[in-house]
């Protein structure tokens, strides 16, 4: 019996032992670039005779993908007088596309946004407030990148605050 690929192998990926039919890969797979492969087969024995077959190979996504942030600084504003769970708004005069379609006194929620090319578990999101004064103060919600704050704010004690947002990945 003799095996060989006759379709499918995108990038000359797999191998095929002739005699046994065992397929192997040549390279690495990547499941962001290609999740599965259809491959065709072709079964030769010593009459010439031949069949075919389809041979579909499911790439499973590992987690080789860090998140990252889409901005490298985001700019929120809450009021002092705002009450306890208050969502921090995108700041006046940011650069953001979001903001440049605001009509006069209309506000939107400042949320930090951050992507992973992974899939499922592994681009699943987790997002926390890296120091800890802000952390007594303000509360970003893990999963959606919100920001609320934890406090009454006092503008003449802390006229701003900075601090950096980690972002983590849920994978294995």
């Amino acid at each position: 019996m003799l095996f060989e690929i006759i379709a499918g192998n995108v990038n000359d990926v797999f191998f095929i032992n002739p005699t046994t039919g065992i397929i192997t890969t040549k390279d690495e797979v990547d499941y962001e670039r290609n999740n599965f492969f259809n491959l065709t087969v072709r079964a030769t024995n010593m009459a010439a005779m031949e069949s075919t077959c389809h041979v579909i190979i499911q790439v499973l996504d590992t987690n080789d993908n860090s998140p990252f942030f889409e901005s490298d600084i985001y700019r929120g504003e809450i009021s002092e007088a705002a009450p306890i769970d208050s969502l921090v708004t995108i700041a006046a005069g940011s650069s953001s596309s979001e903001n440049a379609m605001l009509s006069f006194n209309e506000t939107v929620p400042l949320v930090i946004k951050a992507r992973d090319l992974d899939s499922g578990q592994n681009a699943l999101l987790h997002f926390d407030i890296v120091e800890y004064l802000p952390r007594k103060y303000f509360h970003i919600d893990s999963s959606s990148g919100a920001i609320k704050n934890m406090k009454i704010l006092d503008h003449e004690k802390i006229p701003f605050f900075s601090f950096n947002v980690r972002v983590s990945d849920l994978g294995k």
